[in-house]
Protein backbone atom coordinates (compact mmCIF):
# COMPACT_ATOMS: atom_id res chain seq x y z
CA UNK A 1 0.00 0.00 0.00
CA UNK A 2 1.10 3.57 -0.49
CA UNK A 3 1.93 5.77 2.61
CA UNK A 4 0.05 9.03 2.44
CA UNK A 5 1.97 12.10 3.02
CA UNK A 6 0.67 12.51 6.17
CA UNK A 7 2.16 9.07 7.38
CA UNK A 8 5.36 9.42 5.35
CA UNK A 9 8.78 9.30 6.68
CA UNK A 10 10.92 12.38 8.16
CA UNK A 11 14.38 12.98 6.54
CA UNK A 12 17.16 14.77 7.92
CA UNK A 13 20.41 15.95 6.07
CA UNK A 14 21.93 12.55 6.57
CA UNK A 15 19.28 9.96 6.63
CA UNK A 16 15.79 9.25 6.02
CA UNK A 17 14.49 8.42 9.50
CA UNK A 18 11.24 6.50 10.68
CA UNK A 19 12.62 3.00 10.32
CA UNK A 20 11.38 -0.15 12.24
CA UNK A 21 14.18 -2.44 13.56
CA UNK A 22 13.06 -5.38 11.54
CA UNK A 23 13.04 -2.95 8.18
CA UNK A 24 16.71 -2.18 9.06
CA UNK A 25 17.53 -5.88 9.83
CA UNK A 26 16.28 -6.48 6.49
CA UNK A 27 17.92 -3.70 4.94
CA UNK A 28 21.32 -4.08 6.73
CA UNK A 29 21.32 -7.65 5.54
CA UNK A 30 20.93 -6.63 1.79
CA UNK A 31 23.56 -4.49 2.37
CA UNK A 32 25.88 -6.72 2.64
CA UNK A 33 24.38 -9.81 0.10
CA UNK A 34 24.89 -6.29 -1.93
CA UNK A 35 28.45 -6.77 -1.25
CA UNK A 36 28.96 -10.11 -1.77
CA UNK A 37 27.50 -9.64 -5.41
CA UNK A 38 24.23 -11.33 -4.50
CA UNK A 39 21.80 -8.93 -6.06
CA UNK A 40 19.07 -10.64 -6.13
CA UNK A 41 19.18 -11.99 -2.50
CA UNK A 42 19.61 -8.48 -2.10
CA UNK A 43 16.71 -7.21 -3.89
CA UNK A 44 14.34 -9.68 -1.83
CA UNK A 45 15.63 -8.56 1.47
CA UNK A 46 15.24 -5.02 0.32
CA UNK A 47 11.54 -5.87 -0.73
CA UNK A 48 11.26 -7.39 3.01
CA UNK A 49 12.09 -4.01 4.25
CA UNK A 50 9.94 -2.01 2.64
CA UNK A 51 6.95 -4.90 3.34
CA UNK A 52 8.22 -4.53 6.90
CA UNK A 53 8.28 -0.90 7.25
CA UNK A 54 6.61 0.95 4.04
CA UNK A 55 7.67 4.43 5.67
CA UNK A 56 11.66 3.02 5.26
CA UNK A 57 12.43 5.45 2.74
CA UNK A 58 16.25 4.60 3.17
CA UNK A 59 15.27 0.87 2.42
CA UNK A 60 12.89 2.00 -0.71
CA UNK A 61 15.41 4.11 -2.41
CA UNK A 62 18.09 1.45 -1.94
CA UNK A 63 15.43 -1.28 -3.63
CA UNK A 64 15.32 1.25 -6.58
CA UNK A 65 18.59 1.54 -7.07
CA UNK A 66 18.93 -2.63 -7.33
CA UNK A 67 15.90 -2.59 -9.38
CA UNK A 68 17.65 0.00 -11.80
CA UNK A 69 21.19 -2.18 -11.76
CA UNK A 70 18.48 -5.14 -12.23
CA UNK A 71 16.96 -3.46 -15.58
CA UNK A 72 13.85 -3.49 -13.84
CA UNK A 73 13.16 0.16 -14.11
CA UNK A 74 9.23 -0.08 -14.13
CA UNK A 75 8.97 -1.31 -10.50
CA UNK A 76 11.83 1.11 -9.61
CA UNK A 77 9.54 4.13 -11.15
CA UNK A 78 6.75 2.91 -8.88
CA UNK A 79 9.18 2.74 -6.08
CA UNK A 80 10.77 6.29 -6.85
CA UNK A 81 6.87 7.33 -6.50
CA UNK A 82 6.23 5.98 -3.32
CA UNK A 83 9.57 7.35 -1.71
CA UNK A 84 8.00 10.77 -3.05
CA UNK A 85 4.63 10.94 -1.70
CA UNK A 86 6.71 9.67 1.52
CA UNK A 87 8.96 12.44 0.93
CA UNK A 88 7.48 15.35 -1.47
CA UNK A 89 10.12 17.86 -0.19
CA UNK A 90 13.36 16.08 -0.36
CA UNK A 91 15.19 16.89 -4.33
CA UNK A 92 16.63 12.89 -4.24
CA UNK A 93 13.62 10.82 -5.00
CA UNK A 94 12.61 13.31 -7.76
CA UNK A 95 16.44 13.00 -9.30
CA UNK A 96 16.01 9.16 -9.10
CA UNK A 97 12.79 9.07 -10.54
CA UNK A 98 14.23 11.58 -13.25
CA UNK A 99 17.28 9.29 -13.68
CA UNK A 100 15.01 5.99 -14.01
CA UNK A 101 13.01 8.10 -16.86
CA UNK A 102 16.00 9.17 -18.68
CA UNK A 103 17.13 5.50 -18.60
CA UNK A 104 13.89 4.29 -19.76
CA UNK A 105 13.71 7.19 -23.09
CA UNK A 106 11.24 9.38 -21.17
CA UNK A 107 13.54 12.29 -21.52
CA UNK A 108 10.39 15.35 -21.67
CA UNK A 109 9.16 13.32 -18.67
CA UNK A 110 12.75 13.17 -16.81
CA UNK A 111 13.05 16.79 -17.57
CA UNK A 112 9.49 18.00 -16.07
CA UNK A 113 10.64 15.59 -12.93
CA UNK A 114 13.56 17.30 -12.59
CA UNK A 115 12.27 20.58 -12.75
CA UNK A 116 10.56 19.98 -9.17
CA UNK A 117 13.66 18.74 -7.79
CA UNK A 118 15.47 21.99 -8.99
CA UNK A 119 12.31 23.78 -7.66
CA UNK A 120 13.23 22.20 -3.92
CA UNK A 121 17.37 22.77 -4.34
CA UNK A 122 18.10 24.94 -6.96
CA UNK A 123 21.90 23.99 -6.31
CA UNK A 124 21.17 19.86 -6.18
CA UNK A 125 24.25 18.96 -8.18
CA UNK A 126 22.39 15.87 -9.20
CA UNK A 127 19.53 17.41 -10.86
CA UNK A 128 22.08 20.15 -12.83
CA UNK A 129 23.80 17.50 -13.86
CA UNK A 130 21.31 14.78 -15.47
CA UNK A 131 19.31 18.33 -16.46
CA UNK A 132 22.76 19.15 -18.29
CA UNK A 133 23.06 16.02 -20.04
CA UNK A 134 19.30 15.73 -21.23
CA UNK A 135 20.21 19.51 -23.05
CA UNK A 136 23.25 17.40 -24.56
CA UNK A 137 20.54 15.14 -25.63
CA UNK A 138 18.64 17.44 -27.04
CA UNK A 139 21.82 18.94 -28.91
CA UNK A 140 21.84 22.50 -27.17
CA UNK A 141 24.98 22.74 -26.08
CA UNK A 142 24.90 26.50 -24.36
CA UNK A 143 21.74 25.16 -21.65
CA UNK A 144 24.15 22.81 -21.12
CA UNK A 145 27.20 24.24 -20.28
CA UNK A 146 25.20 26.49 -18.11
CA UNK A 147 24.08 24.23 -16.40
CA UNK A 148 27.29 22.68 -15.94
CA UNK A 149 28.90 25.71 -14.87
CA UNK A 150 26.34 26.23 -12.01
CA UNK A 151 27.17 23.05 -10.56
CA UNK A 152 31.41 24.14 -10.52
CA UNK A 153 29.88 27.33 -8.89
CA UNK A 154 28.53 24.88 -5.96
CA UNK A 155 30.86 22.26 -6.44
CA UNK A 156 34.01 23.42 -7.90
CA UNK A 157 35.77 20.06 -7.81
CA UNK A 158 33.41 18.52 -9.63
CA UNK A 159 35.65 16.54 -12.02
CA UNK A 160 33.29 14.95 -14.40
CA UNK A 161 31.03 18.19 -14.70
CA UNK A 162 34.86 19.96 -16.03
CA UNK A 163 35.23 16.50 -18.50
CA UNK A 164 32.15 17.43 -19.93
CA UNK A 165 32.56 21.25 -20.29
CA UNK A 166 35.98 20.35 -22.36
CA UNK A 167 33.82 17.87 -24.10
CA UNK A 168 31.70 20.58 -25.14
CA UNK A 169 33.79 23.15 -25.87
CA UNK A 170 36.30 20.76 -28.02
CA UNK A 171 32.68 19.53 -29.92
CA UNK A 172 32.61 23.48 -30.77
CA UNK A 173 35.95 24.11 -32.16
CA UNK A 174 36.87 26.63 -28.76
CA UNK A 175 40.40 24.32 -27.86
CA UNK A 176 41.65 27.32 -25.93
CA UNK A 177 39.28 26.95 -23.30
CA UNK A 178 39.04 23.20 -23.42
CA UNK A 179 42.51 23.07 -22.75
CA UNK A 180 42.43 25.85 -19.83
CA UNK A 181 39.22 23.30 -18.24
CA UNK A 182 41.58 19.90 -18.96
CA UNK A 183 45.05 21.73 -17.45
CA UNK A 184 42.26 22.84 -14.53
CA UNK A 185 41.57 18.71 -14.07
CA UNK A 186 44.18 17.65 -14.13
CA UNK A 187 45.81 20.28 -11.63
CA UNK A 188 43.03 19.02 -9.12
CA UNK A 189 44.94 15.71 -9.76
CA UNK A 190 48.01 16.48 -8.30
Amino acid sequence: SVCSISSGCVWSSKRWLNRSGKSEEFATAARHAEDRGESERAEQLLRRAVQSDPRNCEARSELCEILVRNGSLEAAGEQLRRVIEQNPDDPRGYVQLAQTLYQRGKVTDADLVLDLALDLDPNNTDSLWLKARIEEFRNRPEQALDLYHRILQSSPDHVATRLQIAAIQLQNGRTDQAAAMLRAVLDQQQ
